[in-house]
């Protein structure tokens, strides 16, 4: 079967179509992959029931629970991303236990911890410190009978 320059024609069109589609494909690809990386994770903080970073509690206190927060920028700047894998807690110190996947901290007894985390889906880890005091309550009632 001989071509035709009609069908030749054609073929070239296509090929130039197809070569431009590549092209805004590999574009495309490029992009995906600045983006992709623009939201990476660089750095991570760890908060304390909304409080930022480190906290002072007393044992009595309600324990608060730990949240991690990943950032596009160094020192926990830029725009805040999600965790890209499973998140694990861990406490430095059996004063302040950690449950490891939820974050909700235990105060047993007085001291400081390093509360951390680590996202399974990269290589962020966070920490803040929690320091838990025992001193003598600071107030109370009496009642007389």
């Amino acid at each position: 079967m001989a071509f035709t320059n009609e069908d030749r024609k054609t073929l070239e069109r296509i090929e130039t179509i197809a070569g431009a589609t590549f092209v805004a494909v590999k574009e495309n690809q490029r992009l995906l992959k600045e983006l992709v990386l623009f939201n990476e994770a660089k750095s991570a903080t760890v908060n304390f029931g909304g409080e930022n970073m480190d906290i002072t509690v007393h044992i009595t206190d309600t324990p608060q629970t730990a949240s991690a927060h990943e950032w596009t920028g160094l020192n926990g700047t830029g725009i805040e991303v999600k965790p890209i894998g499973t998140i694990s807690w861990a406490s430095s110190n059996p004063a302040v236990t950690v449950d490891p996947a939820s974050g909700l901290l235990d105060y047993v007894a007085a001291g400081t911890a390093a509360i951390s985390f680590a996202d399974s889906g990269n290589t962020i880890t966070g920490t803040g410190n929690v320091t838990v005091v025992a001193g003598l309550a600071q107030s109370g009632t009496v009642t007389f009978a």
